[in-house]
């Protein structure tokens, strides 16, 4: 998924929709394993606050990937591709 992320903070031509498409059947995956986890790793009675916190934890990292990591990647590369304006 990482790789992922990559695909849409470069923006490589022609990658855009099927990026799109292979990101959410991951989070479909992982989603679907993640009930798994719980059930084995922890305790039943606190099943439903561990999946939700779990299940919190997806859109969670997607944004601070999205606010920390590829902002710093895009300001970079936007920064090496600034030529002054001539006066």
């Amino acid at each position: 998924m990482v790789m992922l992320y990559f695909l849409f903070t470069y923006v490589i031509k022609g990658t855009f929709y099927p990026a799109i498409a292979f990101l959410s059947i991951c989070y479909g995956v992982q989603l679907s394993i993640v009930v798994s986890n719980v059930l084995e790793l922890f305790v039943l009675k606190d099943f439903g606050l561990i999946n939700n916190f779990m299940a919190l934890i997806n859109p969670l990292g997607a944004f601070l990937f999205s606010a920390i990591l590829s902002e710093h990647v895009y300001d970079n590369v936007a920064a090496k591709q600034h030529v002054p304006k001539k006066q």
